[in-house]
């Protein structure tokens, strides 16, 4: 299970190369909710207990792990002004268009009105309510039709990094949709990234939670990345990994632990809209079962949550009340704010 041995013999893989949530053993069993192996896990300390051995203290402790993605910071800002002013026309083919979306950027560019996809300001105000920081994983590259919508060169965007880290939240790398295949591309974005930032970058997750087994940990080990949060299924929320818990790398390939810690992501909130089809109300409800469960075994809620789909366009203004849910996950029903 920590291994994804499983997705290492290449049978099976979707529409962007990544091994199908359909054809794993947690989905096709039915346990993609239970963290099977926190479950031995627990088990196997019981018997010991039983048996009389004397067992560590628990190292582990409950923890809510909020993170997002910045694929697209800004609606209006993410393609040359030109090209969204005429994408809005095509969009009706009405002049009024032109001057409406012409007078709306100005509006954003000068500070009289604020972007929809920019709710960083309320994302890191409510993780410091409830005590937590955010992950911030950052593009940098890519040629793909899946990104390209800005630069950490703009000023903007350095800016942006500039308050998460004044506010005690912490940057990653998002490596670029071609990556997961191409070590000196995650080592030249993660540099590139670092410089901008002004910060070291120690954690990552792969654009669209593209991931190879055999390659792309020992890829981010060569970058000296230290962390990666990209195993969950795009398609189904739960336990991909079978534990809700960090642990250490193992390449299968080189038979050996990389030094690379990898906390598995539970939670994405695409999971719940495009490929789940669910209402807020019932991704409440599915929330509820996994964290219940991660409570169980003191383990980590690592959850995604993109700040474009905060915003109050393109559907999703519903949906504030899930993430609030998971924001306010370390607490207890009777002490939620």
């Amino acid at each position: 299970m920590l291994t994804r041995w499983e997705e290492s013999l290449g049978l099976y893989e979707d529409l962007h190369g990544r091994f199908p949530a359909a054809q794993s053993v947690v989905v096709k069993s039915g346990f993609i909710l239970r963290p099977i192996v926190d479950e031995y896990v627990a088990l196997l300390k019981s018997w010991l207990k039983q048996l009389g051995y004397a067992l560590p203290p628990e190292k582990y402790a409950y923890k809510v792990v909020p993170t997002c993605d910045v694929d697209m910071p800004y609606f209006w800002l993410k393609k040359p002004r030109w090209k969204v002013i005429l994408s809005q026309w095509l969009a009706n083919k009405k002049f009024s268009t032109l001057k409406q979306t012409r007078a709306k950027i100005e509006a954003i560019e000068s500070g009289v009105e604020q972007d929809p996809y920019d709710q960083f300001d309320y994302m890191m105000t409510l993780a410091e309510k409830a005590g937590l920081s955010f992950d911030f994983n950052m593009l940098v590259g890519g040629i793909s039709k899946y990104e390209g919508y800005y630069s950490v060169t703009d000023p903007r965007i350095q800016e942006l990094m500039k308050s998460f880290i004044k506010r005690n939240h912490r940057i990653g790398l998002h490596p670029s949709y071609n990556s997961f295949l191409d070590s000196k591309l995650i080592f030249e974005e993660k540099q590139l990234l670092a410089k901008h930032a002004s910060t070291p970058i120690k954690s990552s997750r792969q654009h669209y939670l593209r991931y190879s087994v055999s390659a792309t940990a020992r890829y981010l080990v060569d970058a000296s990345i230290k962390e990666d949060s990209t195993l969950g299924y795009a398609a189904e929320p739960g336990f991909r990994c079978g534990t809700s818990k960090s642990f250490p790398v193992f390449d299968i390939a080189l038979q050996k632990t990389l030094p690379l810690l990898e906390r598995p992501l539970l939670i994405m909130d695409v999971s719940f809209r495009y490929y789940k089809n669910y209402t807020p109300d019932e991704s409440v409800v599915l929330c509820e079962k996994i964290i219940r469960e991660v409570k169980k075994h003191n383990g980590e809620l690592v959850f995604l949550w993109h700040n474009s789909n905060l915003s109050e366009v393109e559907g999703w203004s519903e949906w504030r009340k899930v993430f609030e849910y998971l924001m306010n996950a370390r607490f207890d029903y009777a002490q939620r704010p």
